[in-house]
């Protein structure tokens, strides 16, 4: 399967020494620890156990945007962040080795928010939470959530990857919606083209 992945000059460096490339949670993002946990376990679940607990996934999409498999570097580069030199390299690996996952829903999982199918289905879990007395306001809405209620929410999180489970009228179609795939390993026979850019945009005014 195509996928693009956005690397820095380093990985780059490193994966052209050794022949392949392997993330460790070094490399992992410190923002929102339990998420990156969920989607370890997921892999290992889903696409199997890298065989070691220091690897972490390597992130990439197989369609970044609305008719655009291949994301756009004369966009791209004013929405990188940090600031500095990266590669987009493109790659074709086994689709049984990646994870696949719809980009937006994934937010609601970085947030901890439940991930509805519909709007009905939304209203329908917000009247659940009001009905409890859960109102927002300062503080996580999940962490003030009971147990039972935390449940709903992590399994509603499953979604992600049930792309037909997602409402078309809702989430809108899954054409225009971008595809993340995170995967364990990329090895240097598996690379088809590599393009290197400068991301010109401060981690501080990183959109999220």
């Amino acid at each position: 399967m195509r996928i693009w992945t956005i690397q820095t000059e380093e990985a780059w460096r490193v994966a052209k020494e050794t022949g392949r490339l392997k993330a460790t949670k070094d490399h992992q993002d410190t923002t929102w620890p339990e998420a990156y946990a969920w989607m370890r376990e997921q892999m290992v679940t889903r696409i199997g156990d890298p065989g070691n607990d220091e690897i972490a996934p390597l992130w990439g999409w197989t369609r970044w945007g609305p008719r655009k498999a291949r994301p756009d570097l004369r966009k791209l580069r004013w929405n990188w962040a940090p600031e500095g030199d990266y590669v987009l390299i493109e790659c074709d690996l086994p689709e049984r080795s990646l994870l696949r996952s719809d980009f937006t829903t994934w937010h609601h999982v970085l947030n901890r928010w439940y991930v509805a199918v519909s709007e009905a289905d939304d209203n329908a879990h917000a009247a659940i939470a009001t009905g409890l007395g859960l109102k927002p306001g300062p503080g996580s809405l999940y962490e003030r959530s009971p147990e039972d209620l935390r449940k709903i929410v992590r399994d509603s999180w499953l979604r992600i990857f049930d792309f037909d489970s997602l409402y078309p009228d809702y989430w809108g179609p899954i054409s225009d919606r971008s595809t993340q795939a995170c995967f364990w390993e990329l090895r240097s026979d598996q690379v088809m083209s590599h393009k290197r850019f400068r991301a010109a945009l401060p981690q501080s005014k990183a959109p999220r």
